[in-house]
């Protein structure tokens, strides 16, 4: 038997991430879930509630960036940078910085549980 896991979806919580098209297809299609051992996922639950959304001007940056990838852990890495060229981008209030770098510490705090829990299906 292998090990038993169950789908992470690093964007959450589902009410928030899914309140607007843009976002739910972020949160869906563009980042996914991983597939991750029961271990690690309830780790980072433990240690994060949420991931804070970044208001609408910067989930279009984002996505409008976004670069599909075969590799679960490159596709994560590459959606981080994206995060980090829109809190960049010189439109950007401070407070769209702001959000964004919270954005990005959030996912940041998960990227060691999914690197270790990952699952290959």
């Amino acid at each position: 038997m292998g090990v038993r896991g169950n789908k992470h979806h690093p964007l959450f919580t589902r009410p928030v991430w899914e309140a607007t098209a843009l976002s739910k297809n972020i949160r869906n299609n563009l980042m996914g879930t991983y597939y991750i051992d029961l271990d690690s996922h309830y780790e980072i639950h433990r240690e994060l509630s949420f991931v804070p959304i970044p208001d609408i001007h910067m989930l279009g940056r984002i996505a409008s960036n976004f670069v599909r990838h075969n590799d679960p852990i490159k596709k994560y890495d590459l959606f981080l940078s994206n995060i980090e060229e829109a809190i960049d981008h010189p439109r950007a209030t401070s407070l769209e910085q702001e959000v964004g770098r919270l954005t990005l510490l959030a996912l940041e705090i998960q990227r060691p549980y999914l690197v270790q829990g990952l699952i290959s299906l």
